[in-house]
This record gives C-alpha cells, structure tokens and sequence, in this order.
C-alpha cells in the first residue's frame, strides 16, 4: 500500500513523453528508493486497482474538458500554441552545444589530452555540482557556462602540464529538472530536456488555463534572479530573444489575467487577444496581423466597460489603452460601390466584362461570339437596378428576338448562357423499365443545376425523345421542329404524329407549329413504327446469334445474315422452333390429358384392366413430356420452303452438327441408337434392338426423320419398307387395340404419344 501510494505522489509530480528512464531521474530521489521500488517505477507498474473510481470519473470529464480546451485554442490567439510544442526529455544528439549552456548535475563533460600527454577523460557532473579530473583532483563546474568550464578547466590543465593542449566538450546531456507553477493546466515538477526554453517548457505542464496571461511569463531562477517572457514577442514577431533556456532548478510562473479583447471586422486574423495598459490600439491591430484591404482605418471602434456598463468609443492608432477594461475592438470596412462593366459567362459564349453605356441590348449580342453548342431557347439576365438596391431576373431567347429587344445592356449586370452538352447532362432522364431506379449521377447533376440556377425553376418543358425523357429550361416563342433539329435526334420522327401539350389543350401534326413558352408543357416526339423482329439462329453457322430483322424476313435471308453453314453442319437435321406452335403443342397436351384422366374418373366399364393400366402409362408420359414448338420441314440450305419461309418473333433455329445415328424407340427391348449401316434395313435396327416387345404395335411403326417429317414404315409387298436414312428416328407404338372402342381416348393417346416420340427423336439428333 505504502509503495502504491509513493509511486502515485511520484507520478503525479513528473510528466513524460517516452518510456521512463531511471538514468534521467534526480539522484537524490532515487537513493532514497528500496530495490521493491525501483522495480516497480522502471516497469511503470504500480496497483490501481483501488483507483477505479476515480479512473471512471475522469473519462467522464476527459471528452468535456478537451472540448474546452479546443474552443479556447480556436478562439483565444497563442493557445493552441502548446498542444503542438514536444516534450520529450532526450536531447538531441546531433545539435550543437553553445558556449553560453549552463553545466548542469549529471552532464558529461568530454575532455582530450594531446601533444605531451595523450589521454581522454570522460567526466560527470556529481551531486556537489564537481567533476573528479585523475591527477588534478576536483573542479567546479556546475552552473557555469560552457565556455567558462572550458576556460577554468584549460588553465588548470596547463598549470600541472607542460606542451599539453585541452579540447572540452559536453558528450552527454542530463534532464533538467524545472517547476512549473500558476495558471497551467498540470502545475508540478518536470523533467525537461536540456534544451528546452521557457515557452516549450509551459507544454509540459499540459498547456495553460483559460486566465493564463501569455504576456507576463516569470523564470525565477535558483539565485533568485527573475526574468520576464512576453509569448506574443515570439508569437507576433518571431522574436526569440528573451525565450531562454531554462536550467536545472527553475521555477516558471504563469500569470494569470483578465484582459482579453476580441479584435474583428477588417483585420487579417480576428481572434481573442491579451493586453496591457501600455499597449496603443496600433498594437493591439497588429497582433490580429494589421488591417486586410477593405478595412476603414478611420473608423476604429473600441468597446469599454465602465461603471457597469459598456459603451463604444472611437479609437486611433496612437491612443493608448490606458486602465480602460476593454471588450472588443471592431474595424470598420470601407463601403465599396459597384462601377463595373456588364460581364458574360456561361458556356458556349466568349466570357468576360464588356463595356456598355445605355446601349441596346441587341447591340451588345452582336459584339459576342457564340459556340456552335450555344443553347439558343434559354439565358438569363441579371441586372443591377435602382443604384443596387434592386435586381431583376429575366430570361431570354436568341432564337425569339422579341424575347430580348426590349432590355437595356447596364453596368454591374451579369449575362449568362448555356451549350447543348450542359442542358442535356443536366436534365436528361432516362427510359425507365417499370420498378427501375433513374441513374443517381443524373439526378444528382439536374439537382446541382436547379441549386445553380434557381431563377429557371419555371420555365420547364418536358421534351419526349425515342429512348429519352428531357426536362429542359425554354423561353420565348418556338416550334417543335427547332427543338428537334438543336438536339439532333439519331431516330427517325414520325413528323405528322408530333404531339404539343398546351396549359389549354393538346394538339397533333405540330411539328412546324409556333408555340409560347409560357403555355407549353411537354412535346412528344414518336419515332417511325418499324415492324422488327428477333430472331435467334445457333449451332453450325458462321455467326450464330440474336438478330434483329425486318418482320417480312425469310429463312433464306438469316442464313446470309449469319454466315450459312459450316462444313460439319447437318442441313437435313436443322430444326425451327415457333413460339406459336409450342403453344398449340402445351394446349393439345392438356387437352388429351383432361380426356385421359376423365376416362380413369369414370372408370368406363368399356375400358378394361390392361386398358386402364395404359392409360396411366400414358398420362405418367405425359408429366414428363416437354413440348419442344418444333416446326417440322426441309429447312437445308438448298431447300426451297427457305426462300418463302417468312420468320416470326421469337423464332429458334438451330443447325446441329452432321449425325450418322440411327434410333430405335418405343416398343422393342433395347431402345438405343446405332452407327447409321448402307447395308442395314429397318428390319435389321430392329433386331439390332432385340426385337419387338408384346405389346408393340408393328403396323403403326413408323420413322421421324431428321428434319421432323413422319413416315409410316409400311409393310406392302409390292412397296416393301421405308428406307432408312442417318438421322432417323425408327418408333415402335404401344398396342392400344382395346382402346379402340373409345376414339376420344385412343386420339387423346396418339397425340400424347406423337409429341413424346418428336421431343425424343429431336434430342437423339442433338445428342
């Protein structure tokens, strides 16, 4: 407890910048130490567990007292001065030592012998303030000046040697150890470095109270001599003269004050400054760096307090303040008249000041240049009236003269201007898809331009361009086709469908009308209706994509569109897939399932067991099967259905790589697809399937060729079968004789089974 509390005293008293050193610390403290203690103090590690209280209570303050502390330096001049002033207690090494440094405790006086005796000496100051020199005994240095160290200690030197020559220097510097006292922040003792003046010493006390006096700074030193430090010399002037360094055993004293006065109006740096009786009000200027270019030296006001109150009292240079209590010192500023010419700016015109005399405001447009950007329906006028004590706001056109040959060209007026580019990046507004947010960055550029030009907030018309929705400032008399022809549409207009929206009605076939701006509300600019399609075309060709073409396209024209055909292409095998026709395809097959799954419903005393079982089959065919809109034809590039095959929207083409596979599916054992034979027939791929199942139908067989077409197999003796091509798809139906007595549900079957068997033999192609 008792060395907690040592510790804490110790700490409480010493401020450092870096980790403590006991090297740096005063020898007479530290003897009186135990060993417990010296540990404790190098490692910094006394217990505060019992301070916790009162840790809490000073983070609460901390946040308000460093609030105050930086009000005080923004407003009050000189205080912010310390917070940015070093405290370290090492000195550095590399700067030289004068002559006039007083020798302190615990330096290191360097001293080399040379001539008749060799030898070098190094030698601390001891607590007697001596150094022990061998063979010469004990000198006194401390508090002497460099330079008189080296005078006694040379003439010692050469009493008790003969030829010997003496250099002396100071190799190592010792802390000083300084108090520091009155109105600062963390009054106590301090170790500084060795270096350190009377101004940089204050920031080791944590800087100065909101009464400090900067002016009336007090050094006492050991010997009792007192030294006054004016902050504002070195503040002010730069003048370092009487910032000395202090010395082991000074004592700093900051004075306390209550004579502030805030310095505003036309000076350079108005802030709070401290004065004295003999200040002159010239002084006082000064500090605040002296008077800025509109200031009215002659009209200097100063307030006083007096006799419980304050009044204003013109004051000069020269006075003196006197025992006055002064408030504040207010500079006047000149009252300046405006006497310039008109000036132009803005984009798109040649800018500057441009003299007038009550000139016609039409003569003053013809001496501007204007950019071939000019925006021509829309410029503002700001004009000084009235001597300045008015203004006006007009807008004009130079497309409508009429808009502007009334206006006068004045002085101390101001013309602005704008270019195409400025106009659209500020107010165009993108298409936007249902639920889409508009892009920030343009938003953001027409909020800046409303912000910048709030005398246009009212002349708006909103301006409907194919893939654009501009809001764009306009004045005077206009027609639709001027605003066309300025923002160069790329689209082609549909020129007798121009639509004008009016604050009194709405009109069609506008485009060469005249219109006043003040009644306009939006024009509409549709495009020529084109009938465009998409169509998409992949596989084997030289440039497979998405092409946008003309709704009276062909076959034929997209082959040339994307390339033709590569050498691998399979021509017989492309397939052309219709929005239209899968449609179809989905309402057929929910159509043959509804009479499907009402047959089982019913459970019809004509269907029997083995029928019902078929016709869940087919109904589980049916989930599964996937309807392709496939459009089945010769669609080769030698075809001639190609050259009037009119596409559609939407239309798939697709052009798949040569097959030489021949598939068997349906009712035979091995559904599976082999390497296309010369010299196989149907009946071989058949065996080669492993033949018909029991429940195969072989008189409905037939082959779906590569190009989507159907071919019954055909079993007559004089015909013989159908010849087998690569590509073909040989299927094998189900026996459904016993459904034959229902034709609604053997038809509803047979179209279930045709669209399975299509997607099937389509995706043995593309496999």
């Amino acid at each position: 407890m008792h060395l907690r509390l040592f510790l804490a005293a110790f700490f409480s008293f010493f401020v450092f910048s870096q980790e403590l050193n006991l090297e740096d610390l005063d020898p007479d403290l530290l003897k009186n130490l135990t060993p417990e203690q010296l540990v404790a103090l190098q490692n910094n590690s006394f217990d505060e567990s019992e301070d916790e209280t009162a840790k809490e209570e000073s983070l609460e303050d901390k946040s308000t007292k460093e609030d105050k502390i930086l009000e005080l330096e923004e407003t009050r001049f000189g205080y912010d001065f310390f917070s940015k002033t070093p405290t370290t207690i090492s000195p550095t090494q590399d700067l030289p030592v004068p002559n006039g440094y007083k020798i302190s405790l615990q330096d290191e006086i360097s001293v080399l012998l040379s001539g008749a005796k060799d030898a070098r000496y190094s030698l601390k100051v001891s607590l007697d303030g001596t150094i022990l020199f061998p063979e010469l005994g004990s000198i006194t240095v401390v508090d002497q000046s460099l330079q008189e160290a080296r005078e006694k200690i040379s003439a010692i030197v050469e009493q008790s040697y003969v030829g010997v020559n003496v250099d002396i220097s100071v190799s190592n510097l010792s802390a000083k150890k300084i108090t520091i006292v009155g109105a600062v922040n963390i009054p106590g003792t301090y170790l500084v470095n060795p270096f350190t003046t009377i101004s940089n010493a204050i920031a080791y006390a944590g800087g100065v109270k909101e009464y400090a006096s900067l002016r009336e700074i007090y050094l006492t030193k050991s010997n009792g001599d007192k030294h006054l430090f004016d902050l504002y010399d070195l503040l002010v002037d730069g003048n370092r003269t009487n910032d000395i360094t202090v010395s082991a055993g000074d004592t700093i004293v900051v004075s306390g004050t209550s004579k502030f006065v805030e310095i505003s109006g036309s000076v350079i740096r108005p802030m709070i400054y401290e004065y004295k009786d003999s200040d002159k009000y010239e002084d006082l200027i000064n500090f605040a760096l002296g008077l800025n270019s509109n200031a009215d030296f002659t009209n200097i006001t100063s307030t006083v307090v007096e006799n419980s109150r304050s009044y204003s009292l013109q004051a000069k240079f020269n006075d003196k303040v006197g025992t006055k209590n002064l408030l504040e010192i207010f500079v006047g500023m000149q009252a300046i008249s405006n006497d310039k010419d008109l000036f132009v700016g803005g984009n798109g015109v040649t800018s500057g000041y441009f003299p007038v005399s009550g000139e016609n405001f039409t003569e003053l447009l013809k001496k501007l240049r204007f950019s071939s950007d000019i925006y021509p329906f829309y410029a503002v006028y700001e004009q000084e009236l009235n001597g300045g004590l008015s203004r006006k706001t007009t807008a004009f056109s130079l497309a409508d003269p009429d808009s502007y040959k009334s206006l006068k060209a004045t002085k101390n007026s101001k013309l602005f201007f704008y270019d195409r580019d400025y106009i659209l990046d500020s107010y165009e507004v993108q298409t936007l898809a249902s639920g889409e947010d508009p892009d920030p960055d343009i938003l953001e550029a027409a909020e800046v331009f409303e912000e910048e030009n709030p005398a246009l907030l009212s002349d708006y018309a909103q301006i409907f361009l194919p893939g654009n929705n501009i809001r764009i400032p306009v004045i005077g008399k206009l027609s639709p086709e001027q605003i066309h022809l300025f923002l160069g549409g790329t689209e082609s207009i549909d020129l007798e469908n121009v639509s004008v929206i009016t604050t009194e009605e709405s009109s069609s076939d506008s485009y060469n009308l005249i219109f006043d701006s003040s009644d306009l509300v939006a024009i509409s600019f549709p495009p020529v209706r084109q009938n465009l399609i998409e169509v998409t075309i992949t596989g084997e060709v030289r440039n497979p994509g998405t092409y946008l073409v003309s709704s009276s396209t062909i076959l034929e024209e997209l082959y040339i569109l994307s390339g033709g055909f590569l050498d691998n292409s399979f021509s017989d095998g492309v397939s052309l897939y219709r929005e239209d026709v899968k449609e179809k395809e989905i309402k057929a097959l929910r159509e043959a399932k509804t009479i499907l799954t009402d047959s089982l419903v019913q459970k019809s005393t004509n269907v029997s067991e083995r029928g019902t079982i078929d016709i869940e089959a087919i109904l589980e065919l049916a989930d599964l099967v996937e309807p392709t809109g496939r459009v089945a034809g010769d669609f080769s590039e030698d075809s001639d259905i190609i050259k009037n095959f009119i596409l559609k929207d939407g239309d798939i083409i697709e052009v798949p790589a040569i097959s030489v596979e021949v598939t068997v599916q349906g009712e035979v054992l091995n559904s599976s697809s082999f390497i296309f034979d010369d010299d196989m027939e149907y009946s071989d791929y058949i065996k080669a399937s492993g033949g018909y199942t029991s429940f195969a139908d072989k008189r409905a067989a037939f082959i779906i060729r590569a190009n989507g077409e159907s071919t019954p197999v055909g079993n007559n003796i004089f015909s013989g079968q159908a010849q087998i091509y690569p590509g073909d798809t040989i299927v094998i139906p189900r026996d459904l004789d016993q459904l034959e007595a229902l034709p609604l549900i053997s038809m509803a079957t047979k179209i279930i089974s045709d669209i399975a068997f299509s997607a099937a033999s389509l995706n043995a192609i593309q496999d």
